[in-house]
């Protein structure tokens, strides 16, 4: 029986990657090496276009949103309103905090990233012979 206090889901199931565990990934990254600040849509759009070439997927607004919130709660991410009397844009920017925290979840999805790519190729080349 396996400990919950020690349960690690990726040792169970390899190579597992979940959307959310990438868009917020994603987010982090963007504001640590790209844009200093940015909108919820505007994510998504830029998200949209970094994948258009290889799949139509794009994120929803009710992934994003809600990981936008969560960074922030988390204290990862801080908003300021474009306009403060109106239900108006709310741009994100990374708090030294969510920094270390990129730091951290990029070297934690390293070897996750690169297992799937490894499981994807084997896949691949047994299935379509490539």
């Amino acid at each position: 029986m396996t400990n919950r206090n020690t349960y690690n889901r990726f040792l169970l199931q390899p190579a597992k990657i979940s959307t959310s565990g990438l868009i917020r990934l994603f987010i982090l990254h963007y504001l640590v090496n790209r844009k200093a600040e940015m909108y919820g849509a505007e994510m998504m759009e830029w998200m949209e276009q970094e994948f258009e070439e290889v799949s139509d997927w794009s994120p929803s607004s009710g992934s994003v949103y809600p990981i936008l919130k969560r960074l922030a709660n988390q204290g990862y991410l801080s908003y300021y309103k474009e306009d403060e009397m109106v239900n108006s844009k709310k741009f994100y920017r990374i708090t030294p905090t969510g920094r270390d925290y990129y730091k951290e979840q990029k070297k934690k999805y390293d070897p996750i990233f690169k297992e799937a790519i490894q499981m994807l190729k084997i896949s691949i080349k047994e299935i379509y012979g490539e």
